[in-house]
């Protein structure tokens, strides 16, 4: 049931990213031209890579730690550093990069939302921790690295154009 739910959640969501892509208005809400606009995306988007940078040295500090000290798999290693990862992300961009459009909202529905953005990059993560590590035979903090650049780009347009609608 969850599961169904939740990709009925992100087919509606890559509709709408998919409507909106094809709008040719000048003034659409997902491309626009304005110069002012490109600048704002490049600063929240700067901010953003402070911000995520911080979260991915948390990340990886964690990972780094559960793997190597504790001996903890791997693969729950990038769970459980995953986890803390997004909540102090979370924590801080809502302080830092989303300042300006944090609304009275509930906080929990913003949690979920994140979280769930969370959850997909958690699964992206571990494809890619195991296939970068069992198919690739890369070191596995080398892997840890080059997941978390990937789900970044994710993390980041989905909080811009979905839960922050910016």
């Amino acid at each position: 049931m969850i599961e169904s739910l939740t990709v009925l959640k992100i087919w509606g969501f890559l509709s709408d990213l998919w409507q909106k892509s094809q709008t040719k208005e000048e003034d659409s809400e997902m491309f626009p031209s304005d110069k002012e606009h490109w600048q704002e995306l490049f600063h929240q988007f700067r901010s953003y890579i402070i911000v995520g940078g911080s979260g991915a040295i948390m990340e990886w500090c964690c990972f780094a730690g559960l793997v190597y000290f504790t001996r903890l798999s791997y693969l729950w290693s990038t769970i459980a550093a995953f986890m803390i990862g997004l909540y102090f992300n979370w924590m801080l961009g809502r302080a830092i990069t989303f300042k300006d459009v944090v609304t009275d909202r509930s906080i929990w529905r913003e949690m979920c939302q994140i979280f769930m953005t969370g959850a997909i990059g958690l699964i992206l993560n571990v494809i890619l921790m195991y296939g970068l590590v069992e198919y690739y035979g890369m070191v596995k903090i080398m892997a840890k690295i080059t997941a978390t650049f990937i789900v970044f780009l994710w993390n980041f347009a989905v909080r811009k154009y979905y839960i922050y609608k910016i």
